[in-house]
């Protein structure tokens, strides 16, 4: 009788990586600063969950096929043994012995999300998940499904993952879903994914692990220094990971969360209270800001609101009053 044979996978997590292979949470943001091996721990987590659970659908998106050749596909080719699987070059996904796939899915534009129409995806991998839209990101979202498939580890899916860097044209959407909700490493609910039908729903489980240069220690002692061309603002997000940047922004490289952010307190009521104005010339909207409760959170507290497309300086006026 032949025996088993062993193989073994060139592929040991470091910590933050860990994180990611054991969170059950059911969408996570996995990310920050770039060099934080994000894109390794997104494909091997594929990988080593598709080896457990026969039959399992995984699929691994960018936004172009380029970037999936050269990210990803590239990489599994030389990963995973052929005694384990083969890639399909016809269909672009690596199909594994055991039934289960990787599809590599590029989506480029918001209509080619009709590409995935209809299929039942058990694990959801948006890679660099900040340059897709966020119209993208939710209708991935509602193709992440388990159908009549039954998994070895059901506590893990469906499963919903995104890497990502500070930046891009959803940085103001995955900022609101996963970094402004709950502090780092703690579980909390997105109440944007309640079920409409049940009022005991609380939405998806939601985590949020943060990743930086200093957590990959195979990285190119050389990297932290090729960000300094890049503007300032620009270089500080993706070389710390900072989401409370805004590149481009008037104070992009000024807020700084441990330097601006204070503890709650009572504002005393002896303390000036004032009310600004910002009349934008160029997007023609009027953006007020006001303390609309005696509690600061910070050491800039405004509420903002837009008031009727076109106002002039006279509606202006009149909406202070």
């Amino acid at each position: 009788m032949a025996q088993p044979k062993t193989i073994r996978l060139e592929y040991e997590p470091q910590p933050k990586q860990q994180l990611l292979h054991s969170a059950t949470a059911r969408q996570i943001l996995f990310g920050g600063a770039v060099g934080g091996g994000k894109s390794t721990a997104m494909r091997w987590d594929m990988i080593k969950f598709c080896l457990e659970n026969p039959g399992l659908v995984c699929y691994l998106f960018r936004r172009t096929m380029p970037e999936l050749e050269s990210n990803h596909i590239l990489w599994i080719k030389r990963e995973v043994p052929k005694e384990l699987g083969h890639f399909n070059e016809t269909r672009k996904r690596f199909e594994f012995h055991n039934g289960s796939m990787i599809v590599f899915q590029y989506l480029e534009r918001d209509n080619d999300c009709e590409r995935i129409q209809g299929a039942e995806i058990h694990y959801a991998g948006l890679d660099e998940g900040g340059q897709l839209s966020p119209y993208q990101i939710n209708y991935i979202k509602s193709r992440n499904r388990l159908g009549s498939y039954n998994a070895k580890q059901p506590e893990y899916f469906p499963r919903f993952v995104v890497t990502a860097n500070p930046g891009g044209q959803s940085h103001n959407y995955l900022k609101s879903i996963y970094i402004d909700a709950a502090p780092p490493g703690q579980l909390f609910y997105d109440h944007t994914m309640v079920d409409p039908d049940d009022p005991t729903d609380k939405g998806w489980t939601t985590l949020f692990i943060p990743s930086r240069m200093e957590d990959n220690q195979y990285i190119d002692p050389g990297y932290r220094a090729s960000l300094s061309g890049l503007p300032e603002e620009l270089g500080r997000a993706l070389r710390e990971g900072d989401w409370d940047l805004v590149v481009g922004a008037f104070f992009g490289d000024v807020f700084q969360r441990d330097k601006h952010v204070i503890e709650p307190f009572d504002i005393p009521d002896t303390w000036t209270k004032f009310r600004a104005f910002d009349w934008d010339l160029q997007s023609r909207f009027l953006s007020a800001g006001t303390p609309w409760r005696n509690t600061m959170t910070a050491s800039l507290m405004a509420q903002s609101s837009a008031i009727a497309n076109g106002m002039g300086p006279q509606g202006q006026t009149e909406a202070s009053r």
